[in-house]
């Protein structure tokens, strides 16, 4: 419905807002990733996977992600 994408926009907005303000914070890059994947937007999800791991190459909860990813 237009109500819920109106909803959904403004979360993923919300989302990137919150990973450009920080854009090295797990958490926060997580929550988006999981939003994303909710929505049925995987390859989304795989960018900001990959994007932050350019930032933080050790991540576990990102290289973890990615892997259940390409399950």
């Amino acid at each position: 419905s237009k109500v819920d994408d109106k909803h959904r926009h403004r979360a993923e907005g919300e989302l990137q807002a919150a990973v450009k303000l920080d854009p090295k914070n797990a958490k926060v890059r997580m929550m988006l990733v999981d939003f994303l994947l909710e929505m049925k937007m995987a390859k989304r999800a795989e960018g900001e996977l990959k994007r932050f791991l350019e930032l933080v190459p050790n991540s576990k909860e990102a290289l973890a992600a990615i892997s259940r990813l390409k399950a």
